[in-house]
């Protein structure tokens, strides 16, 4: 059976291969026969989305290398910062920064004012007065007592006949003084000692506590009053 090309096919008959349907414009010879319908790309062609940029990947290669070398900086400055602080830094600096310090005014005048410290209460004319009493009294010597006590014995021989040199034997003493009337510029001060002593005739000790007030008159410390308990 021949066809005739004027003739259209019945429906549902096959239409030759690379022949046009009816009603369809044939294609202009040397172009590609366009996708068919849906848009689906011919077969060999990669899904839409995973398309390769133009290059061949040039792009990830050239992000990779930078990415290494930046890792590669991280890494040489952590290394160094890391042995800065095991090491403490550059200890041998020709140049150290000098420190701040106070200047001294020379105007300044010092703080100390030797006329403002406390004198020795123990390391006094005062004390010295006490004990030359107290050793002069039981050696028997007026002389030196009636200096230290003006005021106390008329003469030598009032002196001699309430001492009686020669009963009483000193063993031992302890000086204390145990007031100023000022502490920086004294001129009264009250001592007190504690003192043994032996009578000689029977061996006997005993220990007494004298309280002695000491004044300063006219530059000589002597004895003003003194009290046995």
């Amino acid at each position: 059976m021949s066809n005739d090309p004027s003739i259209p096919p019945p429906p549902g008959a096959n239409t030759p291969p690379g022949q046009p349907l009816p009603g369809q414009p044939t294609p202009p010879p040397g172009q590609a026969t366009p996708p068919p319908p849906g848009g689906y790309p011919p077969a060999g062609f990669p899904p839409q989305g995973n398309a390769t940029p133009p290059g061949g990947g040039g792009g990830k290669k050239t992000g990779l290398i930078i990415g290494a070398i930046v890792l590669a900086l991280l890494l040489i400055g952590g290394a160094i910062t890391t042995v800065l602080l095991l090491t403490g830094g550059d200890d041998d600096d020709p140049d150290p920064k000098p420190t701040n310090t106070t200047s001294e005014d020379p105007d300044d005048e010092p703080t100390d004012d030797p006329d403002d410290d406390e004198v020795d209460l123990d390391d006094g004319p005062w004390v010295d007065t006490v004990e030359d009493f107290t050793t002069s009294y039981y050696d028997g010597d007026c002389a030196t007592l009636l200096e230290l006590a003006p005021d106390n014995w008329p003469d030598e021989a009032a002196c001699l006949a309430e001492i009686m040199p020669g009963t009483f034997e000193l063993l031992d003493y302890d000086i204390e003084t145990t007031d100023l009337d000022d502490e920086q510029d004294p001129t009264e001060a009250t001592v007190d000692i504690d003192y043994t002593i032996e009578q000689i005739s029977t061996g006997q000790t005993q220990s007494y506590v004298t309280t002695f007030t000491i004044e300063d008159v006219d530059g000589d410390w002597v004895v003003t009053n003194f009290q046995t308990d």
